[in-house]
């Protein structure tokens, strides 16, 4: 398991170890907050936590390698409008999120 960053020297790469795993988002945020130790994971899973301090940020000069996001239905052919309607509502908050979108600041 790696975490890939951008740094300030270009980008960094780091082998990671631990009891816990998982590649899940919401299982990060549990381990987290239970105290379990260091995570790498989508800042805006844990904007009220780190504004209120019970989270930190420790590398605030490694940015984590982007990921995309992806909306997962069962066909193309026929999307309904409500599945539509939510897909793009996301994509206007992503886009305009610096928390999602650090380069919109």
């Amino acid at each position: 398991m790696r975490w890939q960053f951008e740094s300030p020297e270009g980008p960094a790469s780091v082998e990671v170890k631990g009891r816990v795993r998982t590649r899940n988002s919401e299982g990060i945020r549990e381990a987290l907050l239970s105290g379990l130790g260091i995570g790498y994971a989508p800042i805006w899973h844990f904007s009220d936590e780190i504004e209120t301090g019970r989270l930190v940020i420790l590398l605030h000069d490694y940015e984590p390698k982007p990921e995309p996001i992806h909306a997962v239905y069962p066909s193309r052919r026929f999307v309904p409008h409500k599945t539509r309607v939510m897909i793009d509502f996301l994509e206007q908050r992503f886009a305009i999120d610096p928390k999602v979108n650090p380069h919109r600041e």
